[in-house]
């Protein structure tokens, strides 16, 4: 056999190895996620989402009110929860990167540019939303259960790629051959 008929066999079971690593640390870190909000140890989030969302809704003239994590709306009351606050996603996110074959250093970079990115997305996500809802209401599920769902997919995967592209290629044109 020769090595071009070796090599898609090897790359074909590292893919596998990593896809099932990525599952497996996704549902760990979603059960870490789960357990730490049925305690309320994550409800923290909930309140300092909910507080960042009403200032700015605030500086934009649009009126909000808030009581603990509950955000009363011109149209509706939003109860932020664990799942509001970008939590899941960024779950994801982690899980591609730390089973990304790459170094410390690089995976430490994409997690602390990447999280606070996904948080400030999310804050953005629920700006707008408050503003559809103000808006126009009746179209408000239908960017939270979709058009959002889908949006923060692509973006993560767009974070990963760019990862691989700047973070783990720069690093390796950077290193000195031995």
């Amino acid at each position: 056999m020769t090595d071009r008929q070796e090599e898609p066999t090897l790359k074909n079971k590292q893919f596998l190895k990593v896809g099932l690593l990525f599952c497996c640390v996704a549902v760990g870190l979603d059960f870490v996620v789960w357990y730490l909000s049925r305690h309320e140890y994550l409800a923290f989030l909930d309140i300092f989402t909910s507080i960042v969302l009403t200032n700015l809704l605030h500086l934009s003239g649009l009126q909000a009110i808030r009581d603990s994590n509950t955000i009363y709306l011109a149209n509706s009351e939003w109860v932020v929860a664990t799942e509001c606050t970008g939590i899941f996603i960024t779950t994801i996110f982690s899980s591609f990167i730390l089973v990304y074959p790459s170094s410390v250093k690089a995976k430490c970079i994409a997690l602390l540019t990447g999280i606070p990115f996904i948080f400030g997305a999310n804050i953005l996500r629920l700006f707008m939303m408050a503003w559809i809802d103000y808006l126009q209401p009746q179209y408000t599920k239908y960017f939270h259960d979709y058009v959002w769902q889908v949006l923060f997919i692509v973006m993560v995967v767009f974070m990963w790629l760019v990862f691989v592209d700047k973070v783990v290629t720069g690093e390796s044109k950077v290193s000195v051959p031995s």
